[in-house]
């Protein structure tokens, strides 16, 4: 059976395991899956930005799908591009000109903060948690691209649920080879170029008529 929504995939956890009195349980087995997930998986489909609002302090809140920044461009004039420093560096704490457009940037808990402190609108560009499924949220991009993925993630969860070890190790397996696969598929996406045509000389014709 083809796993493409939710129900489909709880469904699926069940006939594998075996097991038909988990039904409350799986949705439990899927939300951890995800959480796993998201620690492992960056790919072009978890891409997105958002707009912030930086307080005098320089600071904004996180967005709650936050995962891992990529970059944050400040709008000063002309734009600003500042630099990733852990916040007890010496360049976030003080080694910054005041007045001067960002040149850092930190994250504290579900806050990132700019030095110096700049009051205005910047970008986040970072890596988003993948959709929670549930049941208003029926699918997601994860879902549709890989359901293996999701599924022996979530065949991991169940096993570890009724402590059979090896069979969480065999899905263990199965789920690192899967997420390998999409991971591969992505970068071969990101890399891959639009063939050039063939060029025809200039000087030669096709006579058809031959």
């Amino acid at each position: 059976m083809p796993i493409t929504t939710y129900s489909e995939l709880q469904q699926a956890i069940a006939d594998w395991m075996n097991r038909a009195d988990l039904s409350a349980t799986i949705p439990n087995f899927i939300a951890n899956a995800e959480a796993r997930l998201n620690r492992r998986i960056r790919c072009r489909s978890m891409e997105t930005s958002t707009s912030l609002s930086l307080n005098t302090e320089g600071q904004a809140t996180l967005p709650s799908d936050y995962l891992e920044w990529r970059f944050l461009t400040v709008a000063t004039s002309p734009a600003s591009v500042p630099e990733f420093v852990e916040p007890d560096s010496p360049e976030f704490q003080y080694r910054h000109r005041p007045y001067a457009p960002p040149q850092y940037f930190s994250i504290m808990g579900t806050t990132i903060q700019v030095r110096p402190a700049y009051n205005g609108s910047a970008t986040l560009y970072y890596y988003q948690k993948i959709p929670a499924l549930s049941g208003s949220v029926t699918t997601n991009w994860l879902l549709t691209k890989s359901p293996e993925t999701y599924l022996y993630a979530a065949l991991i969860e169940g096993a570890i649920y009724l402590r059979d070890e090896a069979a969480a190790a065999n899905y263990t397996e199965l789920m690192v080879s899967a997420v390998d696969e999409l991971l591969q598929e992505d970068r071969a996406g990101r890399n891959r170029r639009n063939p050039t045509p063939p060029l025809t000389p200039a000087s030669k014709t096709m006579d058809l008529a031959k």
